[in-house]
């Protein structure tokens, strides 16, 4: 009875622009927390593809240029490492310290040539393991996406006591910056600081952040509902009634 007294009591009071305000912000809010749950997802569906084993790298790719699976997919390849052709990628920071990537080129005993990152160092100098890598090896990682290397002077090719920095004509292999590359796993011996594990947000931490939209459209909500209605003076006309 007394919900339908209130109710009858209750009056708007159109502000154009606060309700154009209100409508752009609710629906910016509410389109944020989708993408966050959406992310949520998709990262859970990612997480799951990168616990799976290892699989032959012949199984689902053809050319490299083309890779047909997921990105993270879990792959085994088996052939020698171009230990002549190793190329370090610097501005790589780890523990607030600069050093390198070690990028070498891998020969699969079948398919094309295809990029591994070892991993990073904090030097220019080169693992005496590589000095000594003609032999045949089996190589475990995560598939990912061609390196974004627009700045070819981030990129340099040990030479001695020095590197040298290798132009746009003077890359190793042609085109293989261009096609998909192998992360080592960070369990495989011949791995560097694997410094790209755990730098991925959690399917919880997206959750939380769409919670955290979705709380922010609904303080919105009561903002413009006060703001736009007597509710309030309703509401303390019930708690001191006369």
């Amino acid at each position: 009875m007394q919900l339908t007294a209130a109710i009858k009591k209750l009056q708007w009071h159109p502000n154009k622009p606060l309700l154009c305000f209100f409508l752009f912000f609710f629906c910016l809010l509410t389109i944020l927390g989708c993408w966050q749950l959406s992310r949520a997802e998709q990262k859970h569906q990612w997480l799951i593809q990168r616990d799976q084993s290892p699989t032959p790298l012949a199984n689902f790719i053809n050319d490299l240029s083309y890779f047909s699976g997921e990105e993270f997919t879990a792959i085994s390849l088996r052939g020698r490492i171009d230990k002549d052709k190793a190329w370090l990628l610097q501005n790589q920071r780890v523990n607030h310290q600069l050093g390198y990537d070690l990028l070498v080129p891998f020969l699969p005993e079948l398919g094309p040539s295809i990029l591994i990152n070892l991993g990073w160092q904090a030097t220019t100098d080169l693992p005496g393991w590589l000095n000594n890598s003609g032999q045949t090896i089996v190589i475990q990682g995560k598939v990912r996406k061609p390196m974004d290397l627009p700045f070819v002077s981030n990129v340099f090719k040990p030479g001695g006591d020095s590197v040298v920095e290798i132009t746009p004509d003077g890359f190793p292999y042609n085109n293989l910056e261009k096609r998909w590359y192998l992360q080592i796993s960070s369990e495989h011996p011949l791995a560097q600081i694997t410094h790209w594990q755990g730098k991925t947000i959690s399917p919880a931490k997206h959750t939380a952040y769409a919670v955290q939209w979705f709380s922010m459209a609904a303080v919105l909500s009561l903002a413009f509902l006060l703001a736009s209605t007597n509710v309030l003076q309703i509401w303390r006309q019930h708690q001191n009634p006369t």
